[in-house]
């Protein structure tokens, strides 16, 4: 996920990118546990895509108070 995208979407819809990652992480996750996924870079792939969109939520909250 590119910052171009994220800077082009609205808080309420960073807000359901945010969601859906953390759902895809969660599942991730889980079949990481049960050795059904071998793929460890989709995961850090997810997680920093979930920090990127906190960031991006983070900026407009700070531009909105000024």
């Amino acid at each position: 996920m590119s910052l171009g995208v994220l800077k082009s979407k609205t808080l309420p819809e960073l807000y359901e990118m945010l969601k859906e990652k953390q759902k895809e992480r969660f599942n991730l996750r889980i079949q990481m546990r049960t050795m059904q996924g071998g793929k460890p870079h989709i995961i850090r792939d997810v997680r920093r895509s979930i920090a990127r969109i906190k960031t991006r939520m983070a900026q407009i909250n700070l531009i909105g108070k000024e």
